[in-house]
């Protein structure tokens, strides 16, 4: 389970959510890549966030015509229960889990613009942390907002793998990602890349099937 974040539209909106969704696919461009569509893949294996017992990596870049998909391992020394045993121990004293306990993920725009977003690999409640957030409007502003979903698997005791589909694609300049685990002990932190690659690559993404 994540709680999703805009950067403009921080209220929660399921009923207007589900009826964009009642409304057909064109009305959710933005929440997810477009579908019967083969993605341009850009290998990356940045490593974004490291410590002492942690190291999170974004393995690869994929480019669509409205977005952007990231994959990201996590691997720990040990296993994240022992790395993470304050705030377990905090979230088994109380009825929800602690807002450092899952992983951070955060994209941010040359211009500025910001979104962020949480996925569990370790919980005692469930890992649901709140109310999705979406746009106030629909469609959202492909000016003015910024949507990331993540998540993603336990795949070993110290392998955490998944990925994020960031809407919509990144103005040329620098993006940055915002990635961290405070559970761990391991803020979050910048990583400066350039979009160039990813943008390059959207025009050799193509629908399946030759259909537009």
């Amino acid at each position: 389970m994540c709680n999703r974040i805009v950067a403009h539209g921080e209220t929660p909106a399921r009923g207007i959510a589900a009826g964009a969704m009642d409304n057909g696919a064109a009305m959710l461009d933005w929440i997810r890549p477009p579908q019967d569509w083969i993605g341009s893949v850009v290998p990356s294996d940045i490593e974004v966030a490291v410590s002492e017992n942690v190291c999170i990596t974004i393995t690869h870049l994929t480019a669509y015509p409205t977005g952007f998909r990231f994959g990201f391992l996590a691997l720990t020394k040990m296993k994240p229960g022992v790395i993470c045993h304050e705030a377990l121990d905090i979230a088994r004293q109380g009825s929800e889990d602690p807002d450092s306990l899952p992983l951070h993920f955060g994209v941010e725009f040359a211009d500025g613009r910001r979104a962020d977003d949480i996925t569990s690999w370790i919980n005692i409640h469930g890992g649901d942390l709140g109310p999705s957030a979406f746009p106030e409007s629909f469609p959202p502003d492909p000016e003015q907002d910024v949507f990331i979903q993540v998540g993603g698997v336990s795949t070993s005791d110290c392998r955490f793998s998944g990925g994020g589909w960031v809407w919509p694609l990144p103005p040329p300049d620098l993006m940055t990602f915002w990635i961290g685990w405070p559970a761990a002990e391991l803020p979050v932190q910048p990583t400066r890349v350039d979009a160039t690659p990813l943008l390059d690559a959207v025009p050799m993404s193509h629908p399946l099937w030759g259909n537009p």
